[in-house]
């Protein structure tokens, strides 16, 4: 694996952080650094407990439910996240996934969704909702733990307005104290269609019906 030097950061959540690896297209996401973690509450105690556990991490999950996507997924809804995916282990970093970094036509970053739905306007700004609509529907439709829309990312494939939309993570396992949507599937949907809706309503200021 890359050393430190050869890391730079794309992005970090509370849990884990994205880096580039340099030259080679491709990225790292792993569980944040012990010196970026606060040292108290449940974040960092999971951090922590599940850095260096296979059955826990939360990388590790993410790679295994991939491949289940891989088997249950019509490969057009596949092509929406990464390329490719690889599961390694770090003796300081713990598991960590390695992934083919999304990128512009250009080689600049993609934007999130909300901003590239803000600067765009007339017919750009309308196929971009339907494209959108149209993505959580089929992931919806397929029981896809992807429950976080303003991580959708827009990937411009051409200099005349051509693009992508993609996804770069996804929920593997349930938070919470008893996982219901894992236990019923169905709920999977249901969730992604009520936080859908909010992300529409609340933060682009649009009817949030999906049909």
């Amino acid at each position: 694996m890359a050393g430190a030097g050869e890391l730079e950061l794309l992005g970090r959540g509370r849990r884990r952080a994205a880096y580039r690896l340099a030259g080679m297209g491709r990225c790292l996401k792993c569980y944040l650094p012990d010196d970026l973690v606060d040292g108290a509450g449940a974040i960092a105690k999971e951090i922590k407990n599940c850095r260096f556990d296979r059955k826990r991490n939360t990388c590790a999950a993410e790679y295994d439910y991939f491949q289940e996507l891989k088997v249950r997924v019509p490969a057009e809804l596949l092509a929406t996240f990464p390329d490719e995916m690889e599961l390694t282990s770090d003796e300081n970093r713990g598991w960590c996934l390695i992934e083919t970094e999304v990128r512009n036509y250009d080689g600049s970053s993609p934007k999130g969704f909300a901003e590239a739905y803000r600067q765009s306007d007339g017919k750009c700004r309308t196929e971009l909702l339907a494209r959108f609509k149209a993505l959580m529907l089929d992931l919806a439709k397929y029981r896809v733990r992807f429950f976080d829309p303003p991580n959708v990312l827009v990937q411009m494939l051409g200099p005349g307005g051509e693009f992508k939309l993609r996804i770069v993570d996804f929920e593997p396992a349930s938070r919470t104290l008893i996982p219901l949507d894992r236990m019923f599937p169905a709920l999977v949907g249901l969730k992604l269609k009520r936080r859908v809706r909010r992300f529409l309503r609340r933060q682009l200021g649009e009817d949030g019906k999906l049909v």
